[in-house]
């Protein structure tokens, strides 16, 4: 397990949207770090480009929940020519989420939070590939 979350495919890069400037304390591993929106907005999306198309099959989010639980569902998309395709939805984050869905190889990749009670707040976002030996277990 442990191998899996080894390297975070976002790390290196470069995020546009909503609150932008805040967008490194989604990718610098600290808790106490968060990004939101600049106002009081309930939706918003964070655009990210990686340096070279990467294959990847986990997400992994993390509110800020001493600020409270306020994200209600979100879409992960990726960009498949010049098409958006959803990679995965949910609904609620918490604490952390961690979701799987089938592997997808993109350079370009969004979170559309789509609902939140109020601004939304996320300290980490994490793209991830399964590590072999975990996937052939499932």
């Amino acid at each position: 397990m442990n191998e899996t979350f080894t390297t975070n495919l976002l790390s290196d890069s470069k995020v546009s949207g909503a609150g932008a400037d805040q967008a490194a304390a989604l990718l610098d591993t600290n808790y106490s770090t968060y990004w939101t929106t600049p106002g009081r907005d309930t939706t918003a999306t964070l655009s990210f480009a990686l340096p070279k198309p990467q294959r990847f099959d986990l997400l992994q989010l993390q509110e800020n929940s001493t600020l409270g639980q306020r994200i209600e569902s979100f879409v992960l998309e990726y960009k498949s020519g010049a098409e958006w395709k959803t990679a995965v939805a949910g609904t609620t984050v918490g604490y952390k989420r961690i979701l799987r869905f089938e592997p997808v190889r993109a350079q370009y990749v969004r979170l559309r939070i789509t609902s939140s009670r109020l601004n939304p707040t996320l300290s980490a976002i994490g793209l991830y590939k399964q590590a072999a030996a975990v996937a052939s277990n499932q």
